[in-house]
């Protein structure tokens, strides 16, 4: 693993372990502090967080209280390159789940994401950062392929060699 990548994949690690606190304010720590403009896009949102109080208010739009039950994300997939100089450019794909407030039941996905971090005096920071998610037609395709019983390629494989296709 090239070194950016590992210093990259460290700092994805220290996202996680904030949103596990359930105190996603404290999120504002891992960003560029100097960053004129923070662009931040989650999924759900229909527009860009373009500025710091648009970004502090979507991560905790009451101080001190929770919008979830709780919520986790994982980081997979981590790769970064270099994109100019102390900035880099990182695409990974994102495990969330979430349990809101009441009676529903928690939801969950796997989407995909990209960030541009800044190399500061106190290491990496974010300076923006989008969650992709799939098109529908193909969302609902990975659901399907993803909901295949695990012992179904056997299952299969077995047939194919009965029949003599390969």
């Amino acid at each position: 693993m090239s070194t950016l990548r590992a210093e990259i994949e460290t700092m994805m690690r220290k996202t996680e372990e904030i949103w596990d606190t359930q105190k996603y304010g404290d999120l504002i720590q891992l960003w560029d502090p100097d960053e004129e403009c923070p662009y931040y896009l989650a999924e759900e949102e229909d527009d860009w967080k373009r500025d710091w109080e648009q970004l502090k208010h979507y991560w905790e739009p009451t101080p001190g209280k929770r919008k979830a039950a709780a919520i986790r994300m994982r980081f997979s997939n981590i790769h970064a390159k270099e994109i100019g100089p102390d900035l880099a450019f990182a695409t990974f794909e994102i495990r969330f789940d979430m349990k809101l407030f009441g009676p529903m039941k928690a939801i969950g996905e796997t989407g995909r994401g990209s960030a541009v971090f800044r190399r500061t005096k106190d290491g990496w920071k974010y300076v923006t950062y989008a969650e992709s998610p799939l098109a529908p037609l193909r969302y609902f395709q990975k659901m399907y392929e993803d909901n295949v019983h695990p012992d179904f390629a056997q299952f299969q494989k077995d047939i194919s060699e009965r029949e003599g296709h390969s």
